[in-house]
């Protein structure tokens, strides 16, 4: 691959057309040299509390209440919905261990944990004895193999294919089976990391979709279906101040959380003092910056996210897009520029290839490679269309109903139509478009998003690998191409894994164009200056709001 230097390469000739087509997303930086979007506000890393201030940090004290404005509006309380609110549910109910930023692990309720010989596939794992729930029950190895069961019937554990099963071999033991050795690098968390634990005398008991019962730091005394959720800090919460583990700390005795979708809302909630942080667009940064309307109420911080959007063809016999011309054709056709114009320039920020810069082990050599990701180009879209045999069809373009999706789906169309591509638009529910992506006969652009923040390969498998395809037997794309996949599963091996087979991946990506990496973000919030210093959970922007630290000084 050729390499130069990462630049905009949208032509003047889309000053006219594309702004006209896009002029619903505000598209304003169509020119030949436009300026380099720049962010100036906190890193989320960056935040810490002021130690000559009396705060939750280097006090017992607790911080009476926070109403936090969420933009995401829940459907359920239970811990093995997909529809669940992770910001709530982590602070609900635990794991029995939790991954730290340095990748390593904490027991939460694990005690201890150890393989049973060198085949490394019988994990035993020893719990705490008075794990508690807020009902009073008390968890044993029971509760926590039918907490696995119960996860993976519900069909949204993922990634659970090295877990044979597990059973309780004491009252506080469990063995995990495993079928092999864990090979993927993300495989401990996955499983480990991933299932919370509950009483399933209160499970069975307890409708977890209204009503549900955690053996977490706080309990919900209040939930409003699409409107809020309250929580309490338990008074009775099972482990000892010395065993505390960051995430499990309750620095505030009443934590409220408000479901607000609409971004003005939530500004008029933040203006009136109601929430004390929340998500914002890119329209109302400067309100928050210097000068700006709120500037001394609140500040600024943003976290580099590690989620790109990915536009992936159909290359199954039943799509035009089985012709690599064809995809060529449709990838010089777009800008990756664009997409970050239409969704926000001060928080979206161009692919350079398929993944985004804050992964773990992103390549800074990749910052130079010259590839349809990096260049526009209608007459060498028209060449590959016309090497396609490209007859004036009609692609299929589908996408999950949200805002983002959305609009990376009408900016593909309106590329397109500049290339002379017809397109339409397919826009599908959550519950709707995992069937219709994994019928080959139902579309020819997909509108993807993954991500990972440790590894590139773990994108990479969740975008191409086989399985994490929609249709048995196929990748998301209907790709097939065996050498592929083992390149992909020998990288992802914990084993095998290598920064070198990583770059031979992604060229291979490029070498037969498998994909279109549009942007990625950066997540900006404002927060009151109440809130001292910040926890995530790791490899999120999720804060784990209990568990931050606020000043008491105010």
């Amino acid at each position: 691959m050729k390499s130069i230097s990462r630049r905009r390469v949208l032509k003047s000739l889309l000053a006219g057309t594309l702004a006209v087509a896009m002029g619903s997303f505000g598209v304003t930086a169509f020119a030949e040299e436009a300026e380099e979007s720049s962010y100036e506000w906190e890193l989320l890393s960056s935040v810490t509390a002021d130690e000559s201030r009396t705060s939750t940090a280097n006090s017992d004290e607790k911080l009476d209440s926070i109403t936090i404005g969420l933009g995401t509006v829940p459907s359920s309380m239970d811990p093995y919905s997909f529809n669940k609110s992770s910001e709530i549910t982590v602070e609900v109910f635990e794991t029995l261990v939790v991954a730290t930023d340095d990748g390593d692990f904490v027991g939460i309720i694990a005690k201890d944990w150890a393989y049973t010989d060198d085949t490394e596939t019988e994990l035993v794992m020893n719990i705490y004895e008075g794990v508690t729930d807020s009902d009073g029950n008390e968890i044993t190895a029971e509760d926590v193999v039918f907490s696995f069961e119960t996860y993976i019937e519900s069909g949204n554990a993922r990634d659970f294919d090295d877990l044979d099963y597990c059973e309780a071999t004491d009252t506080y033991q469990v063995t995990f089976h495993l079928t092999q050795k864990l090979s993927s690098l993300d495989g401990f968390d996955n499983i480990f990391a991933s299932t919370y634990i509950v009483s399933q005398t209160a499970y069975e008991s307890h409708n977890f979709n209204v009503d549900p019962i955690g053996t977490g730091p706080y309990k919900i005394t209040s939930y409003e279906e699409g409107a809020s959720c309250v929580l309490e800090a338990r008074d009775d919460y099972w482990q000892s101040e010395e065993n505390l583990y960051q995430s499990q700390k309750s620095n505030v005795q009443t934590i409220e959380y408000q479901f607000i979708l609409d971004d003005s809302m939530r500004l008029i909630a933040l203006e009136s003092g109601t929430i004390a942080y929340c998500a914002i667009d890119d329209t109302s940064i400067s309100l928050f910056e210097e000068g700006g309307d709120y500037a001394d109420q609140f500040n600024l911080y943003c976290y580099e996210d590690a989620q790109a959007q990915t536009i992936l063809p159909n290359m199954s016999s039943n799509s035009l897009m089985s012709d690599i011309n064809m995809r060529l054709a449709v990838y010089y056709a777009l800008d990756s520029e664009g997409f970050a114009d239409a969704l926000g320039s001060r928080v979206y920020y161009p692919c350079v290839v398929d993944c985004a810069p804050v992964v773990g082990d992103y390549q800074s050599d990749w910052d130079t490679w010259e590839t349809y990701n990096t260049v526009y180009d209608l007459d060498l879209s028209a060449q590959y269309l016309a090497e396609s045999g490209y007859n004036g069809e009609t692609l299929k373009i589908i996408t999950e109903d949200n805002s983002e999706k959305n609009t990376i789906a009408e900016v593909v169309q309106a590329y397109l139509e500049i290339a002379g591509i017809k397109s339409e638009i397919v826009t599908l529910d959550h519950a709707l478009i995992e069937n219709t992506a994994g019928d080959a006969t139902q579309w020819d652009i997909l509108i993807y998003s993954s991500a990972d923040s440790d590894y590139a390969i773990s994108r990479f498998m969740k975008t191409y690998a086989i399985a994490h395809g929609y249709a048995d037997g196929y990748n998301l794309s209907f790709y097939e191409d065996d050498e592929f996949q083992e390149m992909l599963n020998t990288v992802f091996n914990v084993d095998t894994y290598s920064e070198e087979g990583t770059n031979e991946i992604m060229e291979y990506i490029y070498d037969n164009a498998l994909g279109y990496a549009g942007c990625y973000a950066i997540k900006v919030g404002v927060y009151s200056p109440v809130m001292a210093e910040f926890y995530t959970v790791s490899g999120t922007s999720n804060f784990v709001i209990g568990a931050c630290e606020y000043y008491l000084d105010l």
